[in-house]
Order: structure tokens, then C-alpha cells, then sequence
């Protein structure tokens, strides 16, 4: 066996995971979050085991808790864009927050920007931020057990939101599509279940779903004590309106005002200088 410098061990649920590493510490962490494992929290090399350096891999400092609460408009993009566009977005158009999709098995896009230092760069020129995670979908037939898979989608969202510097107190938007009104006692005990976790764990609970499946079932379900609403919701409604406005008044009831995405294939023009 080779003589290792560090060692770093990661647990979550029935799974413990130990890498060893000599100086290149930020390339095992990546390794490791990759697997969609939790933030490695602390790591020991035996008293043996020579060159033995205790080592802590804490997450990224927290940003600022106005980095993700903004009142005025924003946009998401399927891939973090590069800081020169978010530049020119910051100089030549009125949106001042961007959806970041952090994670998720059913997430679609690459994110060769999305990096903690992407992120503390961005809030310090003025953006903010509202965290997507897009994992299981109803649509596709993917929620099969919908307590347990809801808890470690959550768990996941956390670990990969504090290494990119979203720390406690935090709204993670799960990513719900739209599906069929069928599922909808499936998706509400999903739903139900990500925002307990999230609470358990410190964070703030939102919800992305189109205004007639997902957001349309929370809202018949507010008063039903077996479900849990999550804290802010994003309303997936292409009104082609600028405003908060919802087929049901009562969306309002589930928390901070619904926001609308831009409509799409509706092309917006901004000068960049």
C-alpha cells in the first residue's frame, strides 16, 4: 500500500465513502461530489499511518442572505452562463436575479461555469440567485417511492448548494414538470417530504411546477394537514406578462409572490456594449 498524505471519508444514508489523497485535495472533493455524496465533513488518517494530517473539508463560505431573497425580475438558463455574458446582462437588461441549476438526475444541461467562485463572483457584482434542482419527475414515471426518494433528493440539493456557497436558511426550487392530474397525490407526498427534509436540514423549501399541475395541486391542498407547503414557489405560467399574476388567486397563500419565466422563443433584445 502507498503512504497517503489525507484521508477523507463522506457518509449519507447506508453509504460511507473513504478517498485518499496526497496534495490535490480540491480534485478528490470534486470526485466526490460528483457521486452526489454529501459534503465531506471531516477526515483522519489512523496514528499509524505515517505523514497523518488530520484534515476538515467544511463548505464553501456562506453567501450573503440577500444573495437569493430579490423582489424585481429575473431569468433562469438551462447552463450557468459565462461571467463575460452575465456582464453584459448586468450592464444592458433590467434582470437582476438567475435561476442556477444546481443539481438533480433529471438535469439537463452541463454546468462548466456553476463553481462557488462563478457564484461569489456574480452576487458580488449584483446578482442573485435562485438554486433549481431538478431530480425525479412524475412526467416520466420516475417516482416510484416518494417519501424516500424525496429526502435523498433534498439531501443532495443541500450538499451540492453548500459547495457553491448557499448556506442554511436557503430556498432550494425543486424542479417538478408538468404531469398528469393522476399523480397528483404521488407528487404532493414528493413534495411534502422535500420540504420537511429541507427544514430538517436548515434550508428554505420552493417548488417549480407548471400553474396547472404542481402549483394547481398545492394550492387545492394548502389546508390539508397532511401536506407540507413548501416556503416560495415558482410558478411556471407563460402569461407573456411581467407580474406575478396566477390562474388561482390563492397561489399567494403558498408563500412570497409566484414567479413567471419569460416566454420562450420570445426573443428579447438588449444592446451589449
Amino acid at each position: 500500500m502507498y503512504p497517503v498524505d489525507r484521508l477523507i471519508t463522506v457518509t449519507t444514508r447506508r453509504i460511507a465513502v473513504t478517498a485518499t489523497y496526497s496534495t490535490d485535495r480540491a480534485l478528490v472533493s470534486r470526485i466526490l461530489a460528483s457521486a452526489s455524496l454529501r459534503v465531506p465533513v471531516h477526515g483522519t488518517l489512523p496514528p499509524d499511518v505515517p505523514g497523518n494530517t488530520p484534515v476538515r473539508i467544511a463548505a464553501r463560505a456562506a453567501l450573503p442572505a440577500g444573495a437569493t431573497d430579490y423582489t424585481g425580475k429575473g431569468f433562469d438558463a438551462c447552463t450557468a452562463p459565462s461571467a463575460a455574458a452575465m456582464q453584459a446582462w448586468l450592464r444592458s437588461s433590467p434582470y437582476r436575479a438567475v435561476g442556477v441549476y444546481i443539481g438533480g438526475s433529471d438535469r439537463a444541461c452541463a454546468q462548466p461555469n456553476l463553481t462557488s467562485s462563478w457564484v461569489t463572483q456574480q452576487q458580488a457584482a449584483g446578482w442573485h440567485f435562485m438554486p433549481i434542482y431538478v431530480g425525479p419527475q412524475a412526467s416520466f414515471g420516475e417516482i416510484n417511492s416518494a417519501a424516500s426518494q424525496a429526502v435523498s433528493a433534498a439531501e443532495d440539493a443541500v450538499s451540492q448548494a453548500r459547495l457553491l456557497g448557499f448556506g442554511p436558511g436557503t430556498p432550494l426550487y425543486y424542479d417538478m414538470e408538468a404531469y398528469p392530474a393522476t399523480l397528483n397525490g404521488r407528487v404532493l407526498r414528493f413534495l411534502t417530504s422535500w420540504t420537511r427534509e429541507l427544514h430538517t436540514l436548515g434550508y428554505s423549501s420552493g417548488v417549480y411546477s407548471n400553474s396547472l399541475s404542481g402549483i394547481q395541486a398545492l394550492v387545492n391542498n394548502y389546508d390539508n394537514p397532511a401536506d407540507t407547503m413548501p416556503d416560495v414557489i415558482y410558478d411556471a405560467l407563460w402569461n407573456g406578462a411581467a407580474n406575478t399574476s396566477g390562474p388561482n388567486p390563492a397561489e399567494h397563500r403558498l408563500g412570497r409572490a409566484p414567479a413567471h419565466p419569460p416566454v420562450p422563443g420570445r426573443p428579447e433584445r438588449h444592446l451589449w456594449r
